[in-house]
């Protein structure tokens, strides 16, 4: 693909670059790389709690297939479509957002933006009508559509989903990847609305980025996600105990990076779904193989960065399932169902690697004060480092 020229002369390419050489594993570091390097105010978090969070992933995986690094990079890599003179809007991905009322804006945001600065083309959300001027305002280049209800007080919560699944049904088909959750909220009526339109999405074989509030959709209804092939679930440590005890995974101790190294087992108890756990490092599995994300990133942890994360990885299911052929459930041909794995781990791990190089360049200009819109603007460059610049990115799978 074509690089952005004087990308490399650009005073935040020095980020991405330095972004890179520290995400290296120091036991992999050759001496071409040098001593550890790490943008302006970050500091090396390669020991104490991600060190402890990867030795517990290690027993997790004793008994599943362990994904090497630089294998998952490269079947991230061979998702990414080829930029041509005779491509067409909507090729590189169309990618719906489905979350956004008034309380909680910024979420839906975040995603739909993450997913078209990562290169899908397109991005819809449908929310509430009391974040639709926000979000329209933020950002001309999204498709804003108010189809969510406002208020559970007008109507009851099943007759509240029937009107929005109307409406949004007929964008459904022209997506190519649909995020549930981000600034959803907890009003019953738009959660109704969000499950009905789950199920619509997996009817059609959508491939599904669930985060935020859609996991707790899932972790009261696991029944919606199960035995879907298609279907990234993004947990962080306390999302991921409410998983957990949806689908009757007993999880030990006190919440914590510990509980990581049950990723296996609850992508195994969900049966298709990939759960990518979030914490110091990124425990990526589809229940049979796990993967690790160990590259460094941003030391601060502003809200967003995990909506920032699900467009990032709905930019790559798109490229995954192009035009969603078949239902991703849990029939079918055997070697097509491992294919979809494959894809879908690829698809995660594109996303995982992908956050981290740009909150890590976003850390080293803002520093403490970094914000998740700040995150947004170094995706291209920490893009086109890991993706069409040759770049490892740092992940350690192979050391789990």
């Amino acid at each position: 693909m074509l690089r952005a020229a004087g990308l490399l002369k650009s005073r935040s390419a020095v980020f991405y670059r330095q972004a890179l050489r520290s995400a290296i594993p120091c036991g992999r570091r050759s001496a071409a790389t040098g001593p550890r390097a790490a943008p302006r105010r970050a500091r090396s978090v390669g020991s104490g709690t991600a060190r402890r969070a990867l030795a517990g992933a290690s027993d997790a995986a004793a008994m599943g297939e362990r994904l090497d690094h630089a294998a998952m990079m490269a079947a991230a890599r061979a998702l990414v479509p080829p930029l041509t003179a005779d491509s067409h809007k909507g090729k590189n991905g169309k990618v719906g957002v489905v979350g956004g009322c008034r309380e909680y804006a910024g979420a839906p945001l975040f995603a739909a933006l993450s997913a078209v600065r990562a290169g899908a083309d397109l991005a819809h959300v449908f929310c509430t009508p009391g974040a639709a001027p926000v979000i329209k305002g933020y950002s001309p280049e999204l498709i804003v559509l108010p189809f969510l209800p406002d208020e559970s007080a007008q109507q009851g919560a099943p007759a509240a989903a029937d009107a929005p699944l109307a409406a949004i049904r007929p964008w459904l088909g022209r997506l190519t990847a649909l995020v549930v959750g981000p600034g959803l909220g907890d009003d019953p009526a738009v959660a109704a609305a969000a499950a009905a339109v789950v199920r619509e999405a997996r009817a059609a074989g959508l491939p599904l980025v669930v985060d935020g509030s859609g996991l707790n959709l899932v972790a009261q209804s696991p029944e919606l996600v199960r035995g879907y092939r298609r279907c990234i679930l993004t947990p962080n440590l306390p999302e991921f105990g409410r998983l957990a005890a949806g689908v009757g995974l007993p999880l030990p101790g006190p919440i914590g990076a510990g509980w990581q190294a049950h990723t296996r087992e609850l992508a195994a108890a969900f049966g298709g779904p990939v759960v990518v756990s979030k914490g110091p490092v990124d425990v990526i599995s589809d229940g049979r193989r796990v993967a690790v994300v160990e590259a460094e990133g941003s030391l601060r942890r502003a809200g967003g960065q995990g909506d920032v994360l699900a467009g990032s990885i709905a930019a790559f299911a798109c490229w995954a399932f192009p035009r969603h052929p078949g239902s991703g459930g849990g029939g079918g041909d055997a070697a097509a169902a491992e294919e979809e794995a494959a894809a879908l781990m690829a698809a995660a791990y594109g996303g995982c690697a992908l956050l981290r190089a740009a909150s890590l360049a976003a850390f080293g200009e803002r520093g403490r004060s970094m914000l998740a819109g700040d995150i947004i603007p170094h995706l291209q460059g920490a893009f086109e480092e890991l993706y069409e610049g040759g770049g490892s990115g740092g992940g350690g799978g192979a050391r789990m």
